[in-house]
């Protein structure tokens, strides 16, 4: 059941990416990478003052088919190295943001991408109306809460405000069979410490404005683990 859940709350919009322009981010950054390797990237500038936070932006990636893209790139110190007689500070990446203008072609675009990366809804919100798929499965059938997902998503306009949570599937899934009731209670996991969590993906997929913004997380990694 959940498998079958999965895929049609993956299927509420059903736009496709051109295979031909199609380059996942994460085939080409990792989480693992040092802050270095980013840094010496040709397109790549510090940011921090944009951002308040330690950061690198890269202009004009070229992902899932999208051209104008801004991706921001969150580094926190993880380690010191020893060299020559000197400690260097060693600093990987904490989060990755998108941003892109918003148009019809990047809000589709982006979402297509997103599933298929092989994430899912866990959480919608638009225009303050909101729905916890968590703890739609504790009441609801699947396609009943598969067509309440559809119809809020459309309920408004694509440049209304909203936000989603999207899992990737393997996460959605840890959650579903441990038992969590809504997206609030997954949330609070991570102040437990479980080693598990530290595996768990995140994608929060927001619409303010002009602009669309996917922000990458691990959300309960310890620092130094990516």
């Amino acid at each position: 059941m959940l498998k079958q859940f999965v895929f049609i709350a993956v299927g509420i919009f059903s736009t496709t990416v051109n295979a031909t322009s199609y380059l996942p981010l994460f085939n080409d950054i990792s989480f693992t990478d040092d802050i270095e390797q980013i840094s010496s990237r040709p397109n790549a500038y510090e940011c921090s003052d944009l951002y308040n936070a330690e950061a690198y932006c890269l202009d004009s990636p070229s992902y899932y088919g999208i051209d104008d893209l801004t991706l921001v790139i969150y580094s926190q110190l993880t380690s010191t190295a020893i060299e020559i007689g000197e400690t260097k500070p060693l600093s990987t990446i904490k989060n990755v943001e998108l941003k892109a203008p918003l148009t019809l072609i990047n809000y589709n675009s982006l979402l297509a991408s997103l599933r298929r990366d092989g994430y899912v809804f866990s959480y919608l919100e638009v225009n303050g109306q909101h729905l916890d798929v968590l703890a739609g499965l504790q009441t609801l059938d699947r396609q009943s809460l598969d067509d309440q997902m559809f119809i809020l998503a459309n309920s408004a306009s694509y440049n209304a405000q909203r936000k989603y949570l999207m899992m990737d599937k393997a996460t959605f899934s840890r959650a579903y069979q441990k038992g969590y009731r809504n997206i609030k209670q997954w949330r609070n996991i991570g102040e437990k410490g479980n080693p598990e969590s530290e595996e768990d993906k995140l994608a929060t997929f927001t619409v303010v404005d002009d602009t669309i913004t996917v922000l990458f997380e691990y959300p309960f990694m310890m620092p130094g683990k990516q």
